[in-house]
């Protein structure tokens, strides 16, 4: 390829009817979520319109499938009773190399591009469409593996009430805390 310059891209345009989850309404709010947008800005956008509205569609594709999902994710934190249905399915993007050589062609490569679209509603969705979650599927998300949600720090072990505490201190295996003893230095003797 470096006989060849990128040139441009057509991507497929976002269309409501290519979304294969059922029955979206055509006034829905729709998040199209790109790679360098800002969660923060698009959040407060979904929040306050969500508090309105009955259902909101999250899509993303390529580099933007992992901050779609969060957003997704934090709703429904905000929101507990939310229903959600999820699809997966692929973008064309074409893109356009242009030769740096006059002998050689122009090359046309078309991808699919991964795509991920999130419904949320606060009212109660088809359950027999593949792809969707109750309202109770949100705790598993939000669990740390170190117990309650939010609690970040690992149980400590009291090494004082190990057993093997003392073979492990002798080992090497444990570090001491170090003392607050001030350090004395050995003194010099001039002779």
């Amino acid at each position: 390829m470096e006989n060849y310059s990128k040139g441009s891209n057509e991507e497929e345009p976002w269309d409501l009817s290519k979304v294969s989850i059922p029955s979206i309404p055509e006034d829905i709010t729709w998040m199209k979520v790109s790679p360098g947008a800002k969660m923060r800005n698009l959040l407060e956008f979904a929040l306050k319109d969500f508090k309105d509205k009955d259902q909101i569609l999250w899509s993303g594709s390529g580099p933007a499938i992992n901050k779609t999902i969060s957003c997704a994710e934090i709703m429904k934190h905000k929101f507990s009773s939310v229903h959600q249905i999820s699809t997966v399915c692929y973008r064309k993007v074409i893109e356009y190399w242009d030769p740096l050589i006059d002998a050689l062609d122009q090359l046309k490569v078309t991808r699919d591009i991964p795509t991920i679209h999130i419904l949320l509603s606060k009212q109660l969705l088809d359950t027999t469409v593949s792809g969707y979650q109750d309202p109770g599927n949100k705790s598993v998300f939000w669990k740390t593996p170190y117990g309650t949600p939010g609690s970040n720090q690992r149980p400590r072990r009291n090494q004082n009430r190990d057993p093997n505490n003392k073979n492990r201190s002798v080992l090497g295996l444990i570090r001491h805390k170090k003392s607050a003893r001030p350090r004395t230095e050995p003194t010099k003797t001039v002779s």
